[in-house]
C-alpha cells in the first residue's frame, strides 16, 4: 500500500489541518487514480 508521510516543524491549528488533510486526499487520489472515498488520510 502506497504511503505519504507529511512532517513539518511549523505549529499546524486544527483547522489547517483538516484543511491539509481534504488538499491531500485530492491529490493523492489523482496520483493514485483512485476516487477520494478509498483513500485514507489521517
Amino acid at each position: 500500500m502506497p504511503t505519504l508521510n507529511l512532517f513539518t516543524n511549523i505549529p499546524v491549528d486544527t483547522a489547517t489541518c483538516s484543511d491539509i488533510l481534504k488538499d491531500v486526499t485530492k491529490a493523492v487520489a489523482k496520483i493514485m487514480g483512485k476516487p477520494e472515498s478509498v483513500t485514507k488520510t489521517l
